[in-house]
């Protein structure tokens, strides 16, 4: 996303968004993907890394900022509170070398329209937003990434993992029926 950045700038700072500290919901999701993971890892080898303990959503890469910048950027997030948001997580989806569960549609406009509302604003401060979140990859949160080696692998294990987790849908969520009450963003350097 960021390209070269100038000299005594940040280069990865993301907004994410806090995904609750222990409800019915998140316990809900941590369990499901670490049973999705284990049957990632199960297919083949290649598995390189996996967010089950740290699961989150990003709203926003913000890159390159100076120190001010991200001051201002803080600001702003103070300024405009993500209102009390309920997300389900549903199918996974293979995205540049990553399997990630999308966040169901009511999830995404939700979202969507409060990130759109921060990046006008943000843009209005003068901090620069390289690239809209709308023209990024759907809100998410991701299970696990993977090497070459596990791309012979990757078509079979995701259609497994769909079709395991497609059981749940009709309990009104495929990672978690219980929805996770989003409650804040938070600008985190990474």
């Amino acid at each position: 996303y960021c390209g070269g950045c100038a000299a005594n700038a940040s280069n990865w700072d993301t907004i994410h968004l806090m995904l609750g500290f222990d409800s019915v919901g998140l316990r809900q999701l941590h369990q499901s993907m670490a049973e999705a993971v284990s049957m990632f890892r199960a297919a083949g080898p290649g598995i390189r890394s996996d967010d089950v303990l740290y699961a989150h959503s990003t709203v926003q890469y913000l890159c390159c900022l100076t120190l001010e910048q991200l001051g201002i950027a803080a600001a702003v997030l103070a300024a405009h509170p993500l209102p009390r948001t309920p997300v389900r997580f549903e199918q996974v989806i293979c995205e540049t070398a990553s399997f990630i569960a999308l966040a169901d549609n009511a999830s995404q406009v939700t979202l969507g329209m409060y990130v759109a509302g921060v990046e006008d604003a943000l843009l209005a401060a003068g901090v620069p937003v390289r690239k809209r979140r709308a023209t990024q990859a759907p809100f998410h949160t991701t299970l696990a990434t993977f090497g070459a080696e596990y791309a012979e692998h990757a078509a079979a294990a995701l259609a497994a993992v769909n079709a395991r987790f497609a059981e749940n849908a009709t309990a009104g969520g495929a990672f978690n029926a219980a929805p996770i009450e989003v409650s804040g963003v938070l600008l985190l350097p990474d």
